[in-house]
């Protein structure tokens, strides 16, 4: 697990702050993630819970689309930690935010099976590069996945539309944007 950051263009005045306030992000646009059984739904709870409506200019299924937009200065782009610290892209700056949203990752095992020594190794590897490039990464046990997860599916507030359709609420502002 690694907090999720802020991507803006090097020219951005937030760029001044060395933690970025999620309440000086009121009123600014705003690229990030569509997915809302994902990190989106972490994304929205915190805007939610710190009272600041997030306006949404673009939303994409890849964080580097929402950095792409920033480096464009259509937005601040609230993604993931692992495509901002490890894909660096001209003109931008990351700035952690002063909430932490948790980006989870992980690497998935058959279960009952021993693992091979380069198995272990590599997510031993997977660790050290996590704990190197990203501020605040904490390695959890695997039997934590579950408890890790289960508050977005409590959140989830999912609901067959008129159509049949699952769809989930949301009380987060949308601009009229861009979907990427």
């Amino acid at each position: 697990e690694a907090p999720c950051v802020a991507v803006l263009h090097r020219d951005d005045p937030l760029t001044h702050e060395a933690v970025l306030p999620i309440a000086r992000l009121a009123a600014q646009p705003v690229a990030t993630l569509a997915n809302r059984y994902r990190l989106r739904n972490r994304i929205d709870r915190a805007f939610g819970q710190a009272g600041v409506a997030l306006h949404v200019a673009l939303e994409t299924n890849a964080s580097l689309n929402a950095m792409m937009a920033a480096q464009q200065k259509l937005g601040v782009a609230i993604v993931d930690p692992v495509t901002a610290f490890g894909l660096r892209l001209a003109d931008l700056e990351v700035r952690p935010l002063d909430v932490s949203i948790a980006f989870l990752y992980g690497v998935v095992t058959l279960s009952g099976r021993p693992r091979s020594g380069a198995v272990d190794a590599m997510i031993e590897t997977l660790a050290d590069v996590s704990h190197a490039l990203l501020p605040g990464a904490v390695r959890h046990e695997a039997s934590q996945h579950g408890a890790l997860v289960a508050h977005d599916r409590a959140d989830s507030t999912d609901h067959a539309d008129s159509a049949g359709e699952h769809t989930r609420s949301s009380s987060t502002h949308r601009d009229p944007g861009v979907s990427a």
